[in-house]
């Protein structure tokens, strides 16, 4: 009797201690972003944010800094097209943007270069460029992580804009993931070459 008992409690300890590790290793985050719109006065702008493991969420965010001013939990995909209604109504959501890395009078585009741990974003203007945005790209052990332009919005005033990005990061906690990064767009401070 004795001896089963110690086998039972080994196990236990043996299968406590390796489920933690378990859970933790290799487990990779994966969020999505679906641009919603810019606030009348452009102070801030909508996501709905997809995640497995947070579930999905609307995102108001503060066009200032990008970060979360608040997050709406969508508990069921019935409630989804209610619940932006009213983020929509309640945080005067009325500019629906337009999604082109065209600016809206066609006349500058944004586009995105990686270069070693950076990510450019150039704006093109004709023929002639201009370095416009770098941002930092994060690495691993499998190596810097992979970044692409997966959109640009712009408000109707063609002076704000989201870009959103996309991130993949390979091997343990991996990333795959979108990220908003919101701009104000000044063309005549640019140098085009």
């Amino acid at each position: 009797m004795r001896t089963v008992m110690r086998i039972a409690c080994v196990l236990l300890v043996a299968a406590g201690a390796g489920a933690p590790g378990t859970a933790r290793a290799g487990h990779d985050v994966v969020r999505t972003f679906d641009f919603l719109g810019f606030s009348a006065d452009g102070s801030r702008f909508l996501l709905k944010v997809t995640d497995p493991d947070a579930g999905d969420f609307l995102s108001v965010r503060t066009f200032a800094t990008g970060k979360q001013e608040k997050g709406i939990k969508i508990e069921q995909r019935k409630d989804e097209k209610r619940l932006i209604e009213q983020a929509r109504k309640q945080y005067r959501i009325t500019d629906k943007g337009t999604d082109s890395q065209s600016s809206p009078d066609g006349r500058y585009t944004i586009v995105g270069v990686p270069r070693g741990d950076r990510f450019l974003l150039n704006v093109g203007k004709g023929e002639r460029d201009a370095k416009w945005q770098s941002v930092p790209i994060e690495s691993g052990r499998s190596g810097p992580a992979k970044m692409t332009l997966k959109a640009v919005w712009w408000a109707r005033d063609g002076r704000r804009l989201v870009v959103v990005l996309h991130k993949k990061l390979t091997g343990d906690n991996g990333v795959d993931a979108d990220e908003a990064r919101p701009y104000e767009f000044f063309p005549g401070e640019l140098t085009f070459k």
